[in-house]
């Protein structure tokens, strides 16, 4: 079962992006809302398995679940943004955000 939503085409741009690598997503109390998404990839990971690459840890698990990832192509990488609605408010940078 997938706990996160991703269209096919950035499904695919992750597979590439990853290579045989794993992203672990998580939240950590940061920024000026209080609570950051935080991403990395590495090749061995426990976590909470949500998608076929995608792992958590339990905690963060409440902020992923029923999200929308997105992937976009900027000038010197890419960007991964995550859509939920259970966030009530962020910051006018848009890295943090309130619940």
């Amino acid at each position: 079962m997938n706990y996160i939503y991703i269209s096919k085409k950035n499904l695919m741009l992750l597979s590439n992006l990853l290579k045989k690598k794993i992203l672990f997503i998580y939240v950590s109390g940061q920024g000026c809302m209080g609570i950051k998404y935080n991403f990395y990839k590495k090749k061995n990971i426990i976590g909470l398995r949500i998608n076929k690459n995608i792992y958590t840890d339990i905690l963060s698990f409440f902020y992923i679940y029923n999200s929308k990832l997105k992937i976009k192509k900027e000038n010197f990488g890419y960007k991964f943004e995550i859509k939920n609605n259970i966030i009530k408010k962020k910051c006018k940078c848009g890295i943090s955000f309130k619940i």
